[in-house]
């Protein structure tokens, strides 16, 4: 499984995947730095981390962690599908369940390294302005946490469409159409069934009440169901 693993971050390397992530993480960061330099320069007063995580945090819940998560698991199975197909992969020593696990570890340990990268972004860009101490440090982490477990539920998904879809287009397209009324339904009462707006309802939580450990558990319930599924009909020749 490691070689496999290996294998396949050699192919990411020849792609500009790393690069999409990179810019997409970093984009709402700049402007979160950018906006709370002009806020702080208005008003001294002003908390300098709390105004760089608000203005950073909204566009990368809304826009770019969707859009990311959405293109991942989009091209992970599309790499295989234009170099000859996954059957002909699988007449290579690979079994079929090291093939469906390589992928879904690839995807969520990108979907991760985003999050990583925004998460040590807005600690640096606290600490060269002065402004982190360990309470809000461990809000910071606690959050992104959070974000990365509620974002689980949708990895699944958008990984079991790229498995039936040949055409990179559906689960590109059906990916982002469900992220279009997310930041409607995260603050009204319809959040807990739309896990697609999860994301967005728990970036700025204060602690884990109630309804976060719900949508938490939701979102890993669906993961691990959806990928069960979906790793049953990949293995009953159902989808190549």
């Amino acid at each position: 499984m490691i070689n496999i693993l290996k294998i396949e971050f050699t192919k990411l390397k020849n792609s500009s995947l790393f690069i999409i992530i990179i810019m997409l993480t970093l984009g709402p960061l700049f402007n979160g730095v950018s906006v709370s330099k002009k806020l702080s320069a208005i008003n001294s007063g002003s908390n300098t981390l709390e105004a760089i995580y608000d203005f950073s945090i909204g566009l990368y819940t809304i826009i770019s962690l969707p859009t990311i998560i959405v293109i991942i698991f989009a091209l992970i199975m599309r790499f295989e599908r234009v170099s000859g197909g996954i059957k002909e992969i699988l007449t290579l020593p690979v079994t079929k369940k090291q093939l469906f696990l390589s992928k879904l570890i690839i995807g969520v340990l990108l979907v991760s390294m985003s999050i990583l990268i925004f998460t040590i972004g807005i600690i640096f860009a606290g600490f060269f302005q002065k402004c982190i101490t360990i309470k809000s440090l461990l809000l910071i982490l606690l959050r992104m946490l959070v974000i990365f477990l509620v974002s689980l539920g949708i990895m699944g998904g958008q990984y079991y469409l790229s498995l039936i879809y040949e055409n990179i287009s559906v689960p590109l397209g059906i990916g982002l159409c469900f992220q279009i009324p997310t930041i409607l339904i995260s603050a009204s009462k319809y959040s807990l069934i739309y896990p697609w707006s999860y994301i967005i309802a728990v970036d700025n939580i204060k602690t884990l009440d109630i309804k976060t450990v719900i949508m938490i558990t939701i979102s890993i319930v669906m993961f691990l169901v959806i990928n069960l599924y979906g790793y049953a009909k990949f293995n009953d020749n159902d989808i190549y």
